[in-house]
C-alpha cells in the first residue's frame, strides 16, 4: 500500500510504499510495528510475497546455531521460498516434496533434490550424521512427516514446523536422539520491531529480494483483475501452482 497520512512520530512519510500484514482492506489505520518500508528498488510484486518471506524468515531464525545441512519437507510457496532465503544465507539444502516438478524446480536454484529416500540422500550427503535442521514446509494432517523426519534429522538436531501438519508424535523416535521440535510463530512476534519481530523479517527478506539475492517473481502462477471475479478461485489442474496476484484497479 501507500501511505496517505504522515506519522512524525515515526517518521513515516506520505507517499511511500508500505508493506503490512495486518488489516485486509482498502484504507486502515496500521500499528506502527506491522508497517514495513518497501525498498525503493523493490518491484511492488515481489513485495506481494512480504508475509510468506515473513514466515520464511522465522522459520529459519530457529536453525541451530553453526548448522550447515537443512532438509525442506514440502515444496509449495512457502518451500520454495524458504529455501531461496536459505540458499542466499549459504546453507546446503536438501529438499522433498510429493510432487517432483517442485523439486526439479527447487534444484535449479540450487537444492539437492530427493528423488528416492530421503533418509537415504540426508545420511550419504552427511556422513551418515544427519540433518542439522529438518524445515517442514508442508501442508498435512498426516503424522508421518514429523515422525519420519526424525530419521533423517541427526542427535540433539531440531526439526521446525512452519506449515500444519499433524503433531501426534512417537515418543520414541525423539528420545532416542534428543530431538527438539519447534512449531514457528508465524512471521514472528507483531508487538515490537526487534530481533525475532515480524516487522524485522519482512525487512530482511526485502532487503535479500532488493540485493538480487532471492527472486520471487517466477512463483506468480497467474495474474487476475477484480473485473474477472469468478476466475479469483479457480486454478490451474495442469501446470504446477503456488500464487495468484490479484490486481486491483
Amino acid at each position: 500500500g501507500v501511505v496517505i497520512q504522515a506519522n512524525e512520530d515515526h517518521n513515516i512519510e506520505e507517499g511511500i510504499r508500505v508493506f503490512t500484514n495486518s488489516c485486509h482492506q482498502e484504507e486502515a489505520l496500521v500499528d506502527y510495528n506491522l508497517c514495513v518500508e518497501i525498498p525503493d528498488n523493490l518491484d511492488s510484486k515481489s513485495a506481494t510475497f512480504g508475509a510468506i518471506g515473513g514466515i520464511a524468515m522465522q522459520s529459519i531464525n530457529c536453525i541451530p546455531d553453526g548448522s550447515n545441512h537443512i532438509v525442506i519437507v514440502g515444496l509449495g510457496l512457502l518451500g520454495q521460498i524458504t529455501l531461496r532465503i536459505l540458499l542466499a544465507k549459504g546453507y546446503e539444502c536438501i529438499v522433498s516434496d510429493i510432487d517432483k516438478r517442485k523439486v526439479e524446480l527447487a534444484e535449479k536454484y540450487g537444492a539437492i533434490g530427493v528423488h528416492n529416500s530421503v533418509a537415504e540422500t540426508v545420511l550419504n550427503r552427511t556422513q551418515g550424521l544427519g540433518a542439522d535442521a529438518t524445515i517442514i514446509a508442508a501442508a498435512s494432517s498426516s503424522n508421518e512427516i514429523v515422525n519420519d523426519a526424525t530419521k533423517y534429522t541427526k542427535r540433539r538436531g531440531k526439526i521446525i514446523s512452519s506449515g500444519v501438519i499433524g503433531l501426534n508424535l512417537i515418543r520414541d523416535n525423539f528420545f532416542k536422539k534428543q530431538i527438539e521440535l519447534v512449531v514457528s510463530n508465524s512471521s514472528g512476534d507483531k508487538n515490537h520491531r526487534g530481533t525475532g519481530s515480524s516487522y524485522e523479517n519482512i525487512r530482511e527478506f526485502f532487503g535479500l529480494i532488493s540485493q538480487g539475492k532471492v527472486q520471487v517473481l517466477d512463483l506468480i502462477s497467474e495474474e487476475i483483475t477484480m473485473t474477472d471475479s469468478s476466475g479469483i478461485y479457480s486454478f490451474p489442474k495442469e501446470s504446477m501452482f503456488f500464487s495468484k496476484l490479484i490486481k486491483y484497479d
